[in-house]
């Protein structure tokens, strides 16, 4: 997804029974700005977003890989508490988009 010039990588899971999120095929090695995670629960929809550079660092979570063995896809598991309503989530993605707007 390309919102004003910056790349999204969009990721999606289902409130898991222990009450968190599990976004799996998180790569690295794709061309993107920032990843989206949509959460989606019973009752409503939330979000995370990070820059790339920030999920590498492990600021978005730590990074687990999919499979041992290999260090292309990982996964991220966030508990419901650390994501946003999705309400919020025009007022986040222009706040993060717009200093690139203004260059």
């Amino acid at each position: 997804m390309d919102i004003l010039k910056s790349h999204l990588e969009i990721k999606t899971a289902s409130l898991g029974a222990n009450g968190t999120f599990q976004f799996n095929h998180v790569r690295l090695d794709r061309k993107y700005d920032y990843l989206l995670c949509l959460g989606i629960c019973p009752h409503e929809i939330v979000f995370g977003i990070w820059r790339k550079g920030d999920v590498a660092e492990g600021l978005a979570g730590t990074l687990v890989r999919m499979a041992e063995g290999q260090s292309i896809t990982f996964k991220i598991t966030k508990k419901l508490s650390e994501m946003r309503p999705i309400e919020e989530m025009p007022a986040e993605i222009q706040r993060l988009v717009a200093p690139k707007i203004s260059k």
